[in-house]
């Protein structure tokens, strides 16, 4: 695996996985937080709403109570027993009728809504009812004494009436029609309180048409946009559960009954469940509910519930869950470019390197490594170039050497050959300049022969020449040391060059320490300085300038030539120290003088060097020790 890739899993592995678990368990303890005070707050509402819905059936059991015990009542009842027994109708009963009727109408602003009073005889039927909000029915002839304002009962009605319990207001569905239309029936059950008669009983019951419960629900405040529902249990006569309330879709207490408004799965679990105060949350919808039992005595219980929508309330963490990924995601990408960067800085490095160490075995030219963040890569880099940088320099020393060697080899070789071929030269040199001379004095008669003769001794004596220097050459002989002063040495070397000066205005500087000696051969020196300056005389040009400068370097002496002329051909710079190596014309030099000073230099363990300057000319440097090792 690449390091970038190991950078990459390593990066998500440490930074990425554990940030993104932190801000993801975050987000989900804090979402758990939120949610739990949203249900703390909603169930309080939906307890509290449940108050206020006990509050609206003890007005009306408390104003049962009150017109149950009111003198009005009390004298109505009375009358009503003394018409049972008399069989017809008393005076005194229509107008504790008519009394009873009015102060039941007064009471209108009381009961706060368009329900129905009714005042029930023994057997259940309607003799006295006041409809607020709507119009009274007109009365009905009957069998009985009394008219009545509704149809006669059923003997089994009459019997469940006489089943209530004395003194307590019970919960029924009267069979009597209300003045509502049975399809908008309200699902309130009416209340009914038994009045006591001599030996049978009356009956008081108050009929809710639900318009106080809608308008309490409609003021009750929906938090977080939430939809109120009530459900119906009706558990003791065994129906199923139904809406008598929802807000959506719209159901009303006063309104037209929808029994076949479907129940949510989230509803239907609650009711099978524990009736406890829950929260069931859905994929869509979070549910509240809490189980209210509106009637004493009775098995009915009504599910109150509030329906949230998951996308409003839990909206902001959705969002922050989207940021959450988006984090991730940017958290990723910077973890590739980040990576991608770290392999770069420290891979990159390592592989250039591994790339140098190949192309340098292979001699191919090594580039340059870029830098990195890590000091250990960058620690092995500069290693890397020294170790080239130490192999280059042993490499080239190595070069020099072995040029030294085949150049030396060489020379021994040309010295040898040199020192054959002049002895062999000499003899036969000798024998034509002796004929030669003898030929000069016997051709006075004749001109042309003696000049012949002259120019035969001419070359002979320049063979000669030429002869003794590859001697000279080929023999190296030991130097003689003795202390020599520098200044007398150099100023003794330009006067034997005086003659190579003639005809050329060629100033000479010479810069050097009157006190500064060396231990040498003098005559060997001598030679070697002053081939220089021939050298340096025959390049320059008219008007030129010779500079001739010596000083002491840390024990060796260091005596530069410096001319402006034209400088070393490039064409012999390679065999400028070999013998008969020359760029001057024929019969201007042999071509030995370098050969025989490098001899010399190198026999009193110097150097000679011979490099062309940058603004034009040759400088050449002697280098020997100051003191005879």
């Amino acid at each position: 695996m690449k390091l970038r890739n190991h950078l990459l899993l390593w990066f998500t592995i440490i930074g990425l996985l554990p940030l993104a678990a932190v801000l993801f368990f975050a987000n989900q303890y804090y979402r758990g937080v939120y949610l739990a005070e949203i249900d703390d707050e909603m169930q309080g509402e939906l307890r509290r709403l449940s108050a206020s819905i006990d509050q609206q059936f003890q007005h009306q059991r408390n104003l049962l109570r009150t017109l149950g015990s009111a003198s009005l009542m009390q004298r109505f009842i009375d009358e009503l027993e003394q018409v049972i027994e008399l069989g017809h109708v008393t005076r005194e009963y229509r107008i504790a009728k008519a009394q009873l009727k009015a102060f039941l109408l007064n009471l209108e602003p009381v009961v706060g809504e368009p329900a129905v009073i009714r005042v029930l005889d023994p057997e259940g039927n309607t003799v006295v009812q006041v409809t607020y909000g709507g119009l009274s029915k007109p009365e009905l002839e009957s069998l009985l004494p009394y008219p009545l304002l509704e149809v006669e009962v059923s003997p089994a009605f009459s019997v469940q009436l006489g089943s209530l319990p004395d003194g307590e207001i019970a919960y029924l569905r009267l069979p009597q029609p209300t003045p509502l239309p049975q399809e908008i029936r309200p699902p309130i059950l009416d209340a009914v309180w038994p009045l006591r008669l001599d030996g049978q009983r009356a009956y008081l019951v108050y009929s809710s048409t639900g318009r106080r419960f809608d308008r309490l629900l409609a003021l009750t405040p929906r938090l977080r946009d939430a939809k109120i529902g009530i459900i119906e249990n009706a558990a003791e006569d065994g129906g199923p559960p139904k809406w008598i309330f929802s807000d959506q879709p719209p159901l009303f207490f006063s309104g037209k009954r929808r029994d076949d408004l479907p129940l949510p799965g989230a509803v239907r679990r609650y009711i099978a469940g524990a009736g406890s105060d829950s929260v069931i949350s859905g994929a869509r919808y979070r549910w509240l509910f809490t189980e209210y039992f509106p009637y004493p005595d009775r098995l009915v219980s009504w599910v109150l519930s509030q329906r949230l929508d998951n996308d409003q309330i839990g909206g902001q963490f959705r969002v922050i869950s989207y940021g959450l990924l988006a984090l991730t995601l940017v958290m990723a990408l910077f973890s590739i470019l980040l990576a991608s960067l770290a392999a770069r800085r420290l891979a990159r490095p390592v592989t250039q390197l591994a790339r140098n160490m190949r192309n340098y075995a292979s001699g191919v030219p090594v580039g340059d490594t870029p830098r990195s963040w890590s000091s250990e890569v960058n620690a092995l880099e500069s290693e890397f170039k020294q170790m080239i940088a130490g192999l280059e320099k042993a490499r080239e020393a190595r070069k020099r050497a072995e040029r030294k060697l085949v150049k030396s080899a060489r020379l021994a070789s040309i010295g040898e050959m040199a020192a054959g071929i002049g002895h062999e030269l000499n003899n036969p040199l000798t024998n034509i300049l002796s004929l030669a001379k003898l030929i000069a004095r016997d051709t006075e008669r004749c001109p042309e022969v003696a000049e012949d003769a002259e120019a035969i001794i001419a070359e002979t004596r320049r063979a000669a020449h030429i002869v003794k220097g590859i001697l000279n050459f080929a023999r190296q002989i030991e130097p003689v040391y003795e202390p020599v002063n520098v200044r007398d040495w150099i100023e003794t070397s330009i006067r034997r060059a005086a003659s190579a000066l003639e005809g050329k205005d060629i100033a000479l500087e010479v810069e050097v320490d009157e006190v500064l000696t060396m231990e040498a051969d003098r005559y060997q020196m001598e030679q070697v300085l002053l081939n220089l300056l021939q050298n340096a005389i025959y390049a320059s040009p008219q008007g030129g300038e010779i500079r001739i400068t010596a000083q002491e370097d840390d024990g060796w002496l260091r005596v530069l030539v410096i001319d402006h002329g034209t400088g070393i051909d490039p064409q012999i710079e390679e065999r400028l120290f070999e013998p008969f190596a020359t760029s001057k014309p024929v019969g201007d030099g042999s071509g030995l003088g370098l050969s025989i000073s490098l001899g010399i230099v190198e026999m009193h363990g110097g150097q000679l060097r011979l490099v062309n300057n940058e603004a034009g000319g040759c400088t050449a440097e002697i280098r020997i020790p100051r003191v005879r090792a």
